[in-house]
Order: C-alpha cells, then structure tokens, then sequence
C-alpha cells in the first residue's frame, strides 16, 4: 500500500500535480494531508483508496454531484477541515470512522461490512446500504435526508449505532414480490423519526426487533400513501411496543409468544398478523385498551392471536387466512387474552371475502357482523356468538337453488353462485 498526500496546492483528484508522490491514489493507496496540504476535489464518479485520514488538515474537500469516493477501510476526518458539495462518500468493509463533529454534506453509501462510529456523524444527505449486511456500531447516524435499504433481498443495516431521521426524504427496504413473505431485508437498529419534514416511506420497509432494537416516532409529516406502503413490524423478543404511526398496511410478525403493545387505536387498510416461520409457536398477545379496525384482515393459518377483552377487531371488508407453503394447515385462533371475558369481532363484508377454515374461537362476540362468522371445517367455538362451523352438507343442493337465488339453510343465509361447492358460495382459504 502507498501513501499518497495531498500537495499545498490542493487540486482535482485525478490529476498527478494534486498528489507530493505524482500519483493518482488506487483502491489500494493510502491518502493523507498535512497541515498546509491545498484544497482537494474529487472530480470523477470512481476516485478511491484504502484508507483517507486527514489529521491536521485545515483545507477543503469538495465531493459533488455524481462525483464519488469510495474508501475500504478507515476514514478520518477533523473538526479543522472543511466540506462541500452533494455527491457520495462511499465506504466498504470493516473498519472505524470518524466524523471530528463536522456536518457531512455528502450522500453516505454503505457497501457491506462493519463499521465502527468512534463518534457521532450527521449528514443533511441520505444513507444508502447495499451488499448484504451492513452493522454500524457506536454513537448516533443522523441523516437528514432518505434511508435506503432496499438494494437486494438480502440487503440489511444492524448494529447498535441509533439512527435518527431528522429532515425529509424516503425510508425503504427490498420490496417483497408478494404480501404474504417474510422479508430478509430489514433495519436492525434503534431508529427514531424526528423532524419538522416529511419521512416518505418506500413500498416496504421492514423493522426487526432482534436485540430489543425499538422504532420510535416522535415528531414529523409520515407519508404511507404514495408507495402503498407495507410496515413490516417484527420480533422474537418477549414485548413490543408497536410505534403510533398513521400506517397504510401493516404486518405484525413474531417468533414465538409475544405481547405487542398499543399506544393508540389501530386503524389500516391491510392487517398482516403471523409468525416468522411455519416452525415457530406461541401466542402474539395484543396489549393496550384500544380497538384494531382494517379494511382487509389477513391471519397466517398456524397464528394465535389474543385480543384484549371488552375491546373490538373491525374488519370492513375481506377476512382471511394465508399458509406457508411447507405449513401444516391447522387453524387460525382468536382469542380473548382474559379467560370468559369477551372480546368483539364486527365483520362488515360479505361472505364471499370470508375465508376461513378450521378456526379456533374462544370469547367472541361477533354479533355486530353484518353476517355469520362462517368457519369451514371449523375448530372449536368456546363461548362465542354469531360463529359457526360449516361443511359441504351446509351447501344447497344445485338442482334445489338458482344461481343468485337467496337461500336460508338453517341459521345461515347466503346466495349461491352456482357450481356446487364451498369455493363458489363461500370461497374458503385456496
């Protein structure tokens, strides 16, 4: 590895007559200044260079638009010097840097590895991680425009360093292909939205709970309507506060028994409730004295759900369960989290967006639904209202009923729609 330093009379990056050595630094080179080296810029999209510490430096570095640096290991920077511009200060591998308590104005990009901040960084840019895992230990990240974690299935920031969100821009992690997965690209840091902007959020992002790590809200405009956003909340850990955010779809995942924590009355457009794994057991318990309302409501088949009792589940228009595809389909079961105290399940769509099968109930009330609970092949009812199992002798017989003709079939009432099957009168879990 060679030294390359930065002459007294300063200059661009990629030209010789910058450098004392009459070189361009590579990947592999060192780069250093002195007390009187001149101002530096990087004038070109793939400057880089193993380590870039500055000690002593009072001069000038200027990073700007699509013009980058890209640093594999150490980066040290001191409160003398000063910097400019808009581009991208790139860093890879493991390494310790240091910010001397300047204000980045550049774009800080993540490249896969594990960094340690030996003192607080604040950047009016935004953050983009790529490469994998990306663990920041130590201090606080403030960053002032977007986080971006969504370059990869796999791509990930973790550590112990605390991110805050304090300006405007766009949080997001790998967009799922579909609704129903797990996502492997999430945040794994204690991270806290404080601003006096808007913090748009991507059409995914997904927060994991390891290690206790707690997503907290504190102030600023949170838009969840321009990407159709998904939240992705989940945990293994013991308890869980849920942060108090205006969500457009929310998915609430556990690795076993779990309570989740309410500070407010949860209203949505999507409710996701499942476990991490078709492997993982336990009860996701609900705790806090509000209601939960969706538009759409859907339960992983192998998920048990504990509601707080004298409290009500809204569900406005469709109520169904998903499967793993390895999953052993048992059912669906919710409950009140307090034995014989009744908790309500108020059902306002129609019994063709009911689909559930073989559902285990225990103190509901679901007599505010606008139809019987209709629980196919059902599990078992204790001290439930308005919920019933059902099977195919349930079905009208084809040459008894019309197609579209109403029907009453003892308690239950429906309008069949032809074909003879419970898919097509009730369409159950597929």
């Amino acid at each position: 590895m060679a030294t390359r330093t930065i002459a007294n009379g300063g200059g661009n990056w990629n030209s010789t007559g910058t450098w004392v050595e009459g070189f361009v630094p590579t990947s592999a080179d060192a780069v250093v200044a002195t007390a009187t080296s001149g101002n530096l810029t990087v004038d070109i999209t793939n400057a880089a260079c193993s380590t870039f510490i500055m000690t002593n430096y009072v001069g000038l570095l200027t990073i700007d638009g699509s013009n980058k640096l890209t640093v594999t290991t150490t980066v040290t920077l001191v409160a003398g010097m000063t910097l400019s511009g808009n581009g991208t200060l790139k860093m890879q591998d493991t390494a310790t840097i240091t910010s001397g308590g300047l204000t980045i104005p550049f774009n800080l990009a993540f490249d896969g590895g594990t960094w340690t901040l030996a003192d607080n960084w604040t950047t009016t840019g935004s953050v983009t991680c790529s490469n994998g895992t990306n663990t920041l230990n130590g201090n606080t990240l403030t960053i002032g425009g977007g986080l971006d974690v969504g370059s990869s299935t796999t791509t990930r920031i973790a550590g112990t360093t605390a991110i805050v969100m304090n300006g405007t821009g766009t949080i997001r992690t790998y967009t799922l292909p579909s609704f129903s997965l797990i996502p492997t690209s999430y945040i794994n840091n204690n991270i806290t939205i404080n601003t006096a902007g808007t913090i748009t959020f991507g059409t995914v992002v997904a927060f994991n709970r390891a290690s206790s790590r707690v997503f907290t809200y504190t102030a600023g405009t949170l838009d969840f309507t321009t990407n159709s956003s998904t939240f992705f909340f989940y945990t293994a850990t013991v308890h869980s506060t849920l942060p108090n955010m205006s969500y457009n779809h929310l998915a609430i995942l556990v690795g076993g028994s779990v309570n989740v924590t309410l500070t407010a009355n949860l209203s949505v457009t999507k409710l996701y409730l499942s476990y991490l794994s078709s492997t993982v057991s336990g009860t996701m318990t609900m705790v806090g004295n509000y209601d939960i309302s969706c538009v759409d409501l859907y339960v992983n088949m192998c998920t048990i759900v504990a509601l707080v009792s004298g409290y009500n589940l809204n569900i406005s228009n469709s109520w169904q369960q998903i499967h793993y595809s390895s999953a052993i389909l048992f059912g669906t079961s919710i409950k009140s989290k307090t034995s014989s105290s009744t908790v309500y399940v108020n059902y306002s769509g129609t019994l063709a967006n009911l689909k559930l099968a073989n559902a285990i109930f225990t103190d509901v009330d679901a007599s505010g639904s606008a139809v019987p609970i209709l629980n196919w092949f059902g599990g078992i009812l204790t001290r439930t209202t308005n919920i019933y199992n059902v099977d195919n002798s349930h079905l009208p017989v084809v040459s008894d009923v019309k197609s579209g003709v109403d029907y009453v079939n003892g308690a239950l009432t429906g309008t069949y729609a032809g074909g003879g099957s419970s898919n097509d009168v009730f369409g159950i879990i597929g």
